[in-house]
């Protein structure tokens, strides 16, 4: 249960980025002082995972120790939930916020 009494005027609620989605349906009861509903509004929820393929990187700086050039990708072929790119540096394939990465691009 995410939220409790939520006020018959609300039409809307908010499910918090990073929520694990350990469930499969978001479920909606109505309740009136005499009984909850027994049959829910129900969604399906679907988890987007939105990726760019084909990342490609040659390093034109001649230095050791050091990196310059251009980064290139293809988009996703669905990039209707894309609003940015964000590009970093890590030290890792796996690296999530705060693990070492430095952002280079995007807001």
């Amino acid at each position: 249960q995410l939220w409790n009494n939520i006020s018959a005027e609300t039409t809307h609620a908010l499910i918090s980025v990073d929520t694990a989605k350990s469930f499969s349906h978001i479920v909606i009861y109505t309740k009136s002082s005499d009984v909850e509903q027994t049959t829910p509004a129900s969604l399906t929820v679907s988890d987007l995972v939105t990726v760019v393929s084909s990342l490609i990187f040659q390093d034109l700086d001649l230095d050791a120790g050091q990196l310059g050039g251009n980064i290139n990708w293809d988009s996703p072929t669905d990039e209707s939930q894309v609003e940015n790119y964000f590009v970093y540096l890590s030290p890792d394939a796996a690296a999530s916020a705060g693990g070492g990465r430095s952002l280079i691009a995007g807001d």
